[in-house]
């Protein structure tokens, strides 16, 4: 699911990235509840790891989503504004 979900941010599919987060934190949560057998321990704990470098990946895809968007917006109030500059000086 979390490389779905990193797959999907990479095609930049923000709404379906959120949507398989909804799905998968609980399932997160029921895995990280059960005891953990000492002899699996450390491929629990590379599996971890996985997991949090492919969340870290989706969130530096994101943050830079996020800063496309807030430039774009940026953009749009220095049109709207420069429109309104011009259409009070009647150009």
């Amino acid at each position: 699911l979390t490389e779905t979900m990193r797959d999907t941010a990479r095609a930049s599919d923000w709404e379906r990235v959120s949507h398989l987060e909804s799905i998968r934190q609980p399932l997160l949560r029921s895995v990280m509840d059960q005891p953990v057998d000492s002899a699996e321990a450390g491929l629990i704990a590379s599996n971890i790891q996985t997991l949090l470098d492919m969340d870290a990946e989706i969130r530096r895809l994101g943050r830079i989503r996020l800063d496309e968007l807030q430039a774009h917006l940026l953009q749009i109030k220095r049109t709207h504004k420069a429109s309104l500059v011009y259409s009070a000086l009647g150009v």
